[in-house]
């Protein structure tokens, strides 16, 4: 989140960011910046009162945590839906809305779906694009959907690079 959170800041000029995660070292390090435009919050979506409405709204790797192996398509939808409800109340009719996700890891290489499904993301079945589109259609427009697959592979081979020389240290 910390690398989102810097650029908006300083090459954008957004003037108050607020980043919300679960990991206590994540919003640690982030307020360790001391960067007097960025809070991170310990804090669940769910359970975020902000005090005045959002002009954007930006999720990283939340959909992959809603999407639980054996659930069935309909469930999946129902999951990921529950999220666009909480991104409406929490932002203005204007406001734009950035979802980065992986999408449907079956379609990845054998090791990055290994990867994937058993290290960084286990009991976790990625959405398909349609069971995203079909848990916000009737709440946003989708406007462009790129493809970060090539991006995202660089990402899964540092983070498996890291994690083999550090596994000794992890366990």
């Amino acid at each position: 989140m910390g690398r989102i959170l810097l650029p908006l800041a300083d090459i954008f000029d957004v003037k108050n960011i607020v980043g919300l995660t679960l990991s206590e070292s994540q919003a640690k390090w982030i307020n360790n910046l001391s960067n007097p435009r960025i809070e991170a919050r310990l804090e669940s979506w769910k359970d975020h009162d902000p005090q005045s409405q959002y002009d954007s709204i930006i999720s990283i790797g939340a959909f992959e945590f809603f999407a639980k192996l054996g659930l069935s398509a309909e469930e999946k939808i129902k999951s990921i839906g529950s999220f666009s409800p909480g991104v409406t109340v929490r932002s203005g009719s204007k406001a734009t809305y950035t979802l980065q996700t992986v999408v449907d890891a079956n379609s990845l290489t054998e090791d990055f779906h290994s990867l994937i499904t058993k290290q960084i993301f286990p009991e976790t079945d990625s959405p398909q694009l349609l069971e995203i589109a079909k848990s916000c259609v009737q709440i946003f427009e989708p406007v462009l959907i790129p493809n970060g697959r090539d991006d995202y592979s660089r990402t899964l081979h540092a983070w498996q690079t890291k994690l083999n020389e550090n596994r000794d240290r992890c366990a």
